[in-house]
């Protein structure tokens, strides 16, 4: 059986990547990313490194050759080429290459949530619904460390200032997901939905925690 993981030189993906060859052997493990060359220098040795792009669908689909099961990591949003045809295009590729099971990262209750930001994984999870395709959607809260500027600035005695009020964010750390994500990957019978959050917790309480405990 061949573990594919798709961005495998970003941070989720390298992460991921590394709990795998924990998981299974590394000669199953094929890391799809865009520039091999930087594969090379930061992945473990042992793996397969194909390149493969989410805007080039052919590519990809050569790519996903032979490949049985597939973390499919989301791309960041905002680029010149929209999220949302990317994400197709991975989808519509491992589905065209016979992929049997794709693991996404996915956005948290994506299927209720109305921020903006979940649009691009609607449309990701009813592709892949639609596919016949086994899966499992990996909805991850929030990562902690895109909190770091707010940690970092507490630290130092600065004003711990946000605007959510009483909203509440089930943060983890983002090797946390990434292990996670790749025990799914390896998990014989996965469920469809996995909800991963750490406890649930108000900026307040991140507030007291970075001065308290960091």
């Amino acid at each position: 059986m061949k573990y594919g993981v798709t961005a495998a030189t970003g941070k989720f993906g390298k992460r991921a990547v590394e709990y795998l060859t924990e998981l299974v052997d590394k000669e199953n493990i094929v890391a799809l990313v865009r520039n091999t060359k930087k594969a090379e220098k930061i992945l473990p040795t042992g793996i397969e490194i194909r390149q493969a792009d989410y805007t080039d669908e052919e590519g990809l689909e050569k790519a996903f050759a032979g490949i049985g099961r597939l973390l499919f990591i989301s791309s960041v949003p905002g680029g010149s080429y929209p999220r949302d045809k990317q994400h197709l295009n991975v989808v519509q590729a491992a589905q065209n290459a016979g992929v049997n099971f794709v693991a996404y990262t996915s956005f948290p209750h994506a299927d209720q949530a109305k921020s903006l930001l979940a649009s691009d994984h609607k449309i990701t999870e009813k592709a892949l619904t639609e596919s016949g395709i086994k899966h499992a959607f990996l909805r991850n809260n929030w990562y902690l460390e895109n909190q770091a500027d707010l940690i970092k600035g507490a630290l130092a005695g600065h004003p711990f200032q946000y605007s959510a009020g009483e909203g509440r964010v089930g943060w983890a750390l983002e090797r946390e997901y990434a292990e996670a994500a790749a025990k799914v990957l390896v998990t014989d019978v996965p469920k469809t939905v996995y909800e991963f959050a750490g406890n649930s917790l108000s900026f307040a309480d991140l507030a007291k925690a970075s001065r308290g405990c960091f």
